[in-house]
């Protein structure tokens, strides 16, 4: 079977790495990264590429200086490098742009960032992207997973001190997430839920000085059942943020897992999933400051069973393992 290296190998609490690593895991053997100094100390050179494929992802996060978030020019020169690199351990490598540059990017860097990141994809034998509207003239496009749903268990939504009828904002508490501006502008007729994991401390505890009677503030981490609940009883989860570093959310994809539908700020991606599955699936609003209205109006409703096979059909395992096994030149046979 091929051998294929998955950079990051394995993050707990990070379920995209799980069902991708999944996906992958059945067209090859995935492994976890050996390291340059291992390679070098362990691989006699007749062995040598040691892997069939290498998949890289986040390397937009490499580049910045973690205290300014500006572009660190020798942290951009480290990974250029890697890339270079990489093409002697593995035949074929590949890079997953999740994002356009990383969320966290400092604003006069972000510019920049992005031309950084458009070149480095061009270190790579093939680049993955999330988003069919995005530009596909080297890149392809391979469907973001779905998430696996455990009904086994539940928690009770009063156990959890939570309304029975809520929205949710689901995933990285962080600036770019535009969560401050949203709780403003949110309805008092509405219950907000807010969960997922403090990025920025001091935005988290900003955060809690603007918590109103209606709101449910539920920062850290929470058991995978828990979030399922919480995630599959909302009357829809929302998608605040539209900048230009976004390609596609993975609360997207979280919430219509468990057919929850999904209020959004209109990106390339958004237009693209309310057209291609209509607007019970995904809701369209123009900016951040229509959210509010279209929350007043919204009726709730679960996707039912014949939109949700259509999203499986292309969201699903068969057509994300379709496309890798084309992407990453990997035949049956091999296997």
């Amino acid at each position: 079977m091929p051998t294929i290296v998955y950079i990051p190998f394995v993050v707990d609490t990070n379920k995209y790495i799980a069902r991708f690593q999944e996906n992958l895991a059945a067209l090859g053997t995935v492994v976890k990264f050996a390291g340059f100094k291992a390679i070098i100390r362990e691989t006699p050179l007749r062995q040598l590429p040691k892997y069939d494929v290498l998949v890289m992802n986040w390397a937009e996060n490499d580049i910045l200086n973690p205290d300014t978030k500006r572009i660190s020019a020798s942290a951009t020169l480290k990974i250029f490098a890697k890339a270079i690199l990489f093409r002697l351990v593995a035949k074929r490598i590949v890079f997953v742009r999740h994002n356009n540059y990383a969320h966290a990017t400092a604003p006069e860097s972000r510019r920049l960032a992005h031309r950084v990141m458009d070149a480095y994809e061009f270190l790579f034998d093939v680049v993955l992207t999330h988003s069919s509207a995005e530009d596909l003239t080297r890149r392809i496009y391979c469907p973001h997973p779905l998430y696996v749903v455990d009904t086994s268990e539940k928690v009770n939504l009063e156990e959890l001190a939570l309304p029975q009828q809520y929205f949710v904002i689901f995933g990285q508490i962080a600036p770019y997430k535009k969560l401050r501006e949203l709780m403003l502008e949110f309805p008092a007729s509405n219950n907000l839920v807010i969960i997922g994991s403090v990025l920025d401390r001091e935005y988290g505890s900003d955060l809690e000085k603007i918590i109103r009677s209606n709101i449910y503030y539920r920062p850290g981490f929470l058991s995978e059942t828990v979030a399922q609940t919480i995630m599959g009883g909302a009357t829809a989860a929302i998608v605040a943020h539209s900048d230009a570093d976004m390609v596609v959310s993975g609360s997207f994809f979280y919430a219509i897992s468990f057919r929850t539908p999904v209020i959004a700020v209109e990106t390339p991606f958004f237009k693209w999933a309310a057209c291609h599955f209509g607007d019970d699936i995904v809701s369209i609003v123009p900016s951040l400051g229509d959210i509010a209205a279209r929350v007043e109006t919204f009726t709730e409703g679960r996707l039912d069973q014949n939109l949700f096979q259509r999203i499986e059909e292309h969201f699903g395992d068969v057509a994300i393992q379709r496309t890798l096994r084309n992407a990453l030149q990997i035949k049956p046979s091999d296997r």
